[in-house]
């Protein structure tokens, strides 16, 4: 029976660069792609929400196919299906811009690719995210998960500068071309990335169970270390929350700080500069980590804590201190806790438990938004910013009060009568 003990998968020494570049050639083609096609709505009349749908169109897909595709990591050439999602996405593009080129784009046209690149997405980021203990050694993962972050928010604001000179020089059709291109970019840097041995893609194909049984086998090899369990099951609210701030704080900027778009402009810049900020000191300090557990709720902690500052002084200044500390301390938990699942995971089901988290994480963020959606027409949003930061800090203590529950050993009964 093969052992499924975290000890690790073969490492595939020198593919954490090309796996690096290919993962900010996909973040900018997705940025770039973004405004482009949020440009394109508003040249046609679309507002707030056309541009709305398409994040929804870019979120629903993981609903429907991260857990599949976690299956499909875990069987097969992670760099294989990362090759075929990329030139994917850069088909479905290339596509778009030639009937662009063609004529005016019909609204199905434009929601259909954004939902395959949201396809993409569903698969890339697990498949990356199991990638990185293939390339990277145990002792390295904070300080690798950390280097992505800086990659992933770096990228991210150069794609949305590049792209907005791109359409604003060039028009919609440069930046499509663009983005195509940079998909291809990243297909291409996944040629260096080494092979790494994974145990499931040697499995023969008869040996496979079903998806359903491959994903139950993953739960319960997550579920048979307590400690385990709770993190992996706690990390989806780093990105659940992130995604919630983000809503919250153009209405935040403009009902709250009586703000234009130059001020939200400026609170989502620090935000992003605070994010890499929190990249830089966890890549730099990883090695001063001694409790990870400790530290994990510590994170959720200090990100309640930034989010309070919004709630109690809502004024610019206040604002633009708690969006750089925002930035940080969410990026600092988007790291710790990925690169926490990542080691203790054995690489047969890190796929699978991946895409389990990013399932989860997709339900609860368009949670968030509904339940933003409509408190927002009720309750101001310096409100909604204090009961996120209270609910966070219950969820921080909840944690602490779990993983103490889970170190403490268990200590046997002593029968009656004896």
């Amino acid at each position: 029976m093969t052992s499924l003990a975290p000890a690790g998968p073969g490492l595939a020494p020198g593919g954490f660069l090309p796996l690096l570049a290919t993962r900010l050639t996909s973040v900018a083609a997705a940025g770039i792609f973004f405004i482009a096609a949020a440009w394109l709505l508003i040249d046609e009349g679309g507002g707030s929400t056309e541009i709305a749908g398409l994040a929804v169109a870019m979120t629903v897909p993981s609903l429907f196919a991260a857990l599949q595709g976690g299956v499909l990591i875990d069987r097969y050439d992670r760099r294989l299906i990362g090759r075929i999602a990329e030139l994917a996405r850069a088909g479905a593009v290339i596509a778009l811009a030639v009937l662009h080129s063609a004529g005016p784009l019909a609204l199905w046209q434009l929601y259909g690719v954004t939902l395959l690149l949201g396809l993409g997405n569903a698969v890339t980021l697990p498949c990356y995210g199991a990638m990185l203990p293939q390339v990277l050694p145990r002792r390295k993962l904070v300080s690798g998960n950390a280097i992505w972050q800086i990659a992933t928010q770096g990228g991210g604001i150069a794609a949305s500068a590049l792209g907005g000179l791109l359409v604003g020089g060039g028009g919609v059709g440069i930046g499509l071309w663009t983005a195509a291109g940079c998909y291809l970019a990243a297909a291409a840097c996944l040629l260096f990335v080494p092979r790494a041995a994974a145990p499931a893609a040697a499995q023969s194909p008869a040996a496979r169970n079903g998806w359903r049984q491959d994903l139950a086998i993953a739960a319960q090899v997550v579920a048979a270390d307590r400690t385990h369990l709770l993190v992996t099951v706690f990390s989806i609210l780093p990105p659940s929350i992130l995604a919630a701030a983000n809503v919250l704080l153009p209405v935040f900027a403009k009902d709250q700080l009586g703000a234009g778009p130059a001020g939200f402009g400026l609170l989502e810049g620090v935000w992003g500069g605070g994010a890499l900020l929190g990249g830089v000191l966890i890549s730099r300090y990883a090695g001063r980590i001694r409790d990870e557990l400790r530290t994990l709720v510590l994170s959720l902690l200090a990100v309640a804590g930034t989010m309070l500052v919004f709630a109690v002084i809502p004024r610019m200044g206040w604002s633009l201190a708690a969006a750089t500390a925002l930035g940080l301390t969410l990026s600092c938990s988007s790291i710790l806790f990925p690169a926490y699942v990542q080691a203790k995971t054995p690489d047969a089901v890190l796929g699978r438990v991946l895409s389990g988290v990013q399932f989860a994480s997709s339900v609860v963020q368009l949670l968030f938004a509904v339940a933003i959606g409509i408190g927002g027409a009720f309750v101001p949003a310096w409100l909604m910013f204090a009961v996120m930061a209270l609910s966070l800090t219950a969820a921080a203590a909840l944690l602490s009060a779990l993983l103490r529950r889970a170190r403490t050993p268990r200590t046997p009964r002593t029968p009656s009568g004896v």
